[in-house]
């Protein structure tokens, strides 16, 4: 097997590592974003609900309008609006949205990507009342903030 000696002053030494890092940086960058936007997608997954309960879904979000699904907000490094949205009327239609997706492509390594949910009553729904048991939509989503990077980091893997 014949090898090639590359001497440290090289420029093509120089241009390989720099296309190297270049395609590194690139990779992480898109891994940073494929994780938030599969996190916000986790939370955000159809599950059981009183409202809804033939639903099939594996996830910890009731739908019963789907407002609340609607009213996730991304922000880049700033603060996310108020959870002080209301629910349509009765018979309001409401569809789901997912334009977080339009904050999160724009994110560049160093930002900070927030999520929240702004229906009035997204944080009654995620830590639960005295009539109503938590569902940890976006905790039990974090929790599995490991296994989706490590997903994130698979799909762009050599």
């Amino acid at each position: 097997m014949a090898t090639r000696r590359v001497g440290l002053g090289s420029k093509s030494f120089a241009a390989a590592v720099k296309a190297w890092g270049d395609k590194t940086e690139q990779k992480i960058t898109m891994v940073f974003r494929e994780a938030a936007t599969d996190l916000i997608e986790t939370a955000n997954e159809v599950g059981p609900s009183k409202a809804n309960p033939g639903s099939t879904g594996t996830g910890n979000m009731p739908v019963a309008t789907g407002f609340l699904r609607n009213s996730v907000q991304v922000v880049l490094n700033g603060p996310l609006p108020p959870a002080n949205r209301k629910r349509p009327e009765k018979g309001g239609a409401v569809a789901y949205s997912p334009d977080f997706e339009l904050a999160i492509v724009g994110a560049v390594l160093g930002d900070t990507i927030s999520a929240g949910w702004t229906a009035n009553y997204a944080v009654h729904v995620e830590l639960g009342t005295s009539k109503m048991a938590p569902r940890q939509f976006v905790g039990k989503a974090v929790q599995k903030w490991v296994a989706i990077v490590d997903r994130a980091v698979a799909r762009h893997r050599d």
